[in-house]
């Protein structure tokens, strides 16, 4: 089964910096123009692999605001290890298509980045929480650095954002913020969650959270759905509280519930969060608005005689970048992988979780 999704230009970067290459392709469906670029950021504590990072920026004259972006973690090292920038593509084309520069960041020892992974320094003391935020905040920064010196960027105007424990990197950079940071959008963010109600919370993450937001100088905004399992509503205002008691400026509207589970908020809760984004975006003097609002890209759609369940995940699986496969298998079997290290690695995926020997790998990337 083939089906058609927009073509990027795909460049690699090694070092700091170099000019982008390659040659946008334009989406039939639509009057916005993405570039998708490939960067290997130059990080001592990262080795010889690098930070692995996409950009994604829309085509267009002058140079566009960045925006750091970055992901949770696995309770697996090893998924940890198989992740890739493909599973945040969606909500990078969404700030893309707002005029931003999106810098997706694999930290370190996650997906094909170099370096030891932030997870391995689980405890519940505050030295172990603000050792992660000291290593994320870095992470961040050094895309920042190298990023922001691109023609295409404007390295003047920057905010970070990420979700679960990219949230909580997001806040840390912004209490060792760059000037140029002007916000910081923080989704379901946290570690270590399922010690909340215990000696974590106590000794470890509320102390950090208090130390990042006496240290933090710009606006934030914290989005927590009502049924996060990690992070439900009175474990989100404690960690609020604890940022802005210390003066940090948190502005935290209230969600209701987010499909089966708030904690993916990020990933399948856009028009709930969307509104909320661009009314913040729109209040900070930073770009809001969508500059195609019309446009509409084109997604292949399965044959009517298949269950509706299916034809609904196919359409959504379509919007994610590599590496990604979809299974289908016999009596209505499905199942699909997203953002993985590599293709390989999400067909074997998919076909594990579609739980039949007779699954096939009908759709993977662009094929």
């Amino acid at each position: 089964m083939n089906y058609k999704t927009t073509l990027w230009a795909i460049c690699s970067f090694f070092g700091v910096y170099q000019q982008l290459c390659g040659q946008a392709q334009e989406d039939p469906s639509s009057h916005l123009t993405l570039m998708r670029a490939e960067l290997k950021v130059a990080m001592p504590d990262a080795g010889e692999l690098g930070l692995q990072t996409v950009l994604v920026y829309p085509k267009a004259a002058g140079k566009h605001p960045l925006m750091l972006m970055t992901h949770g973690s696995d309770y697996s090292k090893g998924r940890n290890q198989q992740l890739g920038p493909g599973m945040l593509q969606p909500q990078a084309m969404w700030f893309a298509r707002r005029g931003w520069a999106v810098a997706i960041v694999m930290r370190r020892g996650y997906g094909a980045s170099g370096g030891k992974m932030d997870k391995t320094h689980y405890g519940c003391d505050e030295a172990s929480f603000t050792t992660i935020a000291e290593e994320d905040a870095a992470d961040l920064t050094a895309v920042y650095e190298a990023v922001r010196r691109l023609p295409q960027v404007d390295g003047t105007r920057v905010i970070a954002t990420g979700n679960s424990a990219g949230g909580y990197a997001a806040l840390a950079f912004g209490a060792h913020a760059p000037p140029a940071l002007r916000a910081v959008i923080n989704f379901s963010g946290g570690w270590h969650s399922l010690f909340f109600a215990g000696s974590c919370a106590k000794s470890g993450l509320i102390p950090e959270l208090h130390n990042l937001g006496a240290t933090t100088h710009v606006p934030t905004l914290w989005l927590y759905a009502k049924n996060d399992s990690l992070f439900p509503p009175k474990s989100a205002a404690l960690m609020h509280d604890a940022f802005t008691i210390a003066g940090g400026e948190a502005e935290m509207p209230v969600i209701g519930n987010s499909n089966d589970d708030g904690h993916y908020l990020f990933s399948e809760g856009v028009d709930i969060w969307a509104p909320l984004v661009e009314a913040f975006l729109k209040a900070h003097d930073l770009p809001w608005r969508d500059l195609d609002p019309e446009a509409a890209r084109e997604m292949v759609k399965l044959p009517d005689n298949y269950p509706s369940d299916m034809k609904d995940a196919f359409l959504k699986w379509q919007k994610f970048g590599p590496n990604k496969a979809f299974a289908i298998g016999p009596n209505g079997r499905w199942s699909y992988s997203i953002g993985r290290k590599t293709l390989k690695i999400a067909k074997d995926e998919a076909l594990d979780r579609c739980g039949s020997l007779e699954c096939k790998i009908v759709a993977y990337d662009g094929k």
